[in-house]
Parts: structure tokens; sequence; C-alpha cells
């Protein structure tokens, strides 16, 4: 083809090349992923602890089970004994409406909003005790909204040596259930580019009913 017609393909590509922030061959920074003003909102003892409600996620370790409902997290900071914070998450699912309650524990880091979680013990169905608890994943809080409608959009990555990239999770977690909060955790996920994830490392995003669990009113 002539030089023209090169120069035309190139910049016919450029938004395509320009939208292709992330890729496969290593997992993204926090300072890649977190929002514009996310540490002027977001206050690890003041307004993150609390219970949340997952949305929606993607995560191949929750996709095991064909139907996981009623997915929710207590978040408390809590202090080991030499002097070092984690949040602690008493989280839980339904699995063909049976519960599957869980520990997940993430270590606080020197990077506001962002940490280093682990499953001491996976209860997920289908999966052995131990199967992942020598795995670290870095969690990065991606936005975050203060208050009783507030909610937290969270993004974890695992990366090997020559493998690159072998997993990653995204978890939609709102003080409510509403579907305005579900669209604003999406909007916030889009904007910061995760959306490329939605379908690397195993299956799209997916929504997590959140009916009958504890009462509907405790919910919006």
């Amino acid at each position: 083809p002539s030089l023209t017609i090169m120069v035309k393909q190139l910049l016919l590509a450029l938004p395509i090349l320009a939208s292709a922030r992330f890729n496969n061959s290593k997992c993204p920074l926090p300072h890649e992923l977190q929002a514009e003003g996310l540490t002027q909102r977001y206050d690890l003892h003041r307004n993150y602890p609390g219970m949340y409600y997952e949305l929606a996620f993607h995560d191949i370790l929750q996709w095991v089970c064909p139907k996981v409902t009623c997915v929710n997290t207590n978040k408390t900071i809590e202090t080991y004994p030499d002097g070092q914070e984690y949040v602690n998450e008493a989280w839980g699912l339904k699995c063909l409406g049976k519960d599957y309650p869980q520990v997940l524990l993430n270590n606080v880091t020197d990077i506001p909003g962002h940490f280093e979680a682990f499953v001491p013990a996976t209860q997920i169905p289908g999966l052995p005790k131990s199967f992942i608890s020598d795995i670290l994943f870095p969690n990065t809080i991606i936005d975050f909204v203060d208050g009783d409608a507030g909610w937290t959009l969270e993004f974890q990555c695992v990366e090997v040596p020559l493998l690159g990239v072998v997993y990653t999770g995204i978890n939609y977690y709102s003080k409510n259930t509403t579907e305005e909060a579900f669209q604003d955790m999406d909007a916030a996920a889009y904007k910061a580019g995760i959306d490329y994830y939605f379908t690397q490392a195993g299956p799209t995003i997916r929504r997590v009913p959140q009916d009958n669990c504890f009462g509907d009113a405790a919910l919006v």
C-alpha cells in the first residue's frame, strides 16, 4: 500500500491503541488504576470499614459455583501482634442456596487503598482449603464513595514470571443494593480502563442477586 494509505490506517488505529492501557504481560501498578482524588475520599479508618454487598464480580474462583447469590463482606481494621495493620473481611456467598463463609485478610501497605491480600483457608465449593493459601493477591481500590450510599470498586491481579497475568479479580462492593450503585461502579470501572479485564483470565462480569438475603429492607 502507498504511504498515504498506511498513514490513514495508522491514524484510524490510534484510538484503539490509545485505549489499550493494559495488557496481560504485567499487572497494572496502583497509580495506573486509582481514580483521581481517591485519597481525598477514602480513609482506611474513618470511612472504609463496614458491611458491603457484592453487586457484581469478575473472578474465576467465584465462577466455580454455577449459581452465586448474596455475596457480602464485613470489613474491619485489625492489627497483628507485630503492629502490622490489616483489613479482616468476614466474607461469604451462597452457592446454590448454601452458605459458604470465608475469611479474607488484606495487609495494609504504604500505598493508600492498596493491600496485599490472601486467603488463609478457602471455603469456595470444589476447592481444597489450602488451594490458594500461599498466594498473595495485590488488591487495589479503584474508586471509592463514602457514606450510607457509598461503595468501593476493587481489583486484584496476580502475575508470574514468563507467564504474565494469570489471575484478575474485580469486586463491585456497595453499602446498598441499588441499580444506581452498580451503574456508578460500572462507570468507574470503564473510566479506569479495567473493562479490558472483563474478558481476560476468566469469564466476564457477573451480576450477583441480593434478593431475600437478609431482608430487603436492610439492603436498600
